[in-house]
């Protein structure tokens, strides 16, 4: 973060695409992807929206109010609390 502002997001392909003999000399700045719109949903955004983006191929989203982080929604964790509520409910 600049000023506890969130900039950007580490993902596992971007990495990977560090040489692993370059990887102990960079940083989480050098490697992060900039943060967009597309990575960011509000506290209040639909479960239909949100599931819609992971399936445009988004792993993480970052939930965010006032510009500040509330938590992170992953497509793995979202997938094991619908199984973990369907199985209740059956």
């Amino acid at each position: 973060s600049r000023n506890g502002d969130a900039v950007g997001v580490i993902t596992l392909s971007g990495v990977k695409d560090v040489p692993e003999s370059e990887r102990d000399k960079r940083t989480v700045s050098d490697t992060m992807e900039p943060l967009r719109d597309e990575h960011i949903i509000r506290p209040d955004t639909s479960l239909f929206e949100v599931l819609g983006r992971f399936g445009k191929g988004m792993q993480r989203l970052l939930v965010m109010e006032r510009g500040e982080l509330q938590g992170v929604v992953t497509h793995k964790e979202l997938l094991r609390l619908m199984e973990v509520h369907k199985a209740l409910a059956e």
